[in-house]
């Protein structure tokens, strides 16, 4: 299922949410269960379509304010900020840092294990 196919999901009945786990020791936030689907499948769909499964944050960022913006507004870098750090948390990214302080997020696991 694409990340636009789960925009028609949202309702107004009782909202499913999912806490975020976090890298670091602390609370995480809790989203609806639409919105963290939908900002998953865009991880994932970008990452599967790189080049070694593999993009720069910066990168990420970018197509996120195209792709994301119309669903979250100004809160596109945000909760794809979240949603990475709990895809981190769960081992299903790896995150690096070049020299030039470049952040990459890798894909460590079959693209079907992001939800």
């Amino acid at each position: 299922m694409g990340f636009n196919s789960l925009n028609t999901m949202k309702t107004k009945s009782k909202v499913e949410t999912v806490e975020l786990e976090r890298v670091k020791p602390g609370n995480g936030f809790t989203i609806s269960r639409n919105d963290y689907d939908l900002v998953v499948s865009f991880i994932r769909e970008s990452l599967t379509s790189a080049v070694n499964h593999s993009i720069t944050l910066n990168d990420l960022l970018e197509d996120s304010n195209k792709e994301l913006s119309q669903y979250f507004y100004d809160n596109a870098a945000w909760y794809l900020l979240q949603v990475k750090q709990d895809l981190q948390a769960k081992g299903l990214i790896k995150i690096s840092v070049d020299r030039k302080r470049v952040q990459r997020i890798t894909l460590l696991n079959n693209p079907s294990s992001l939800r």
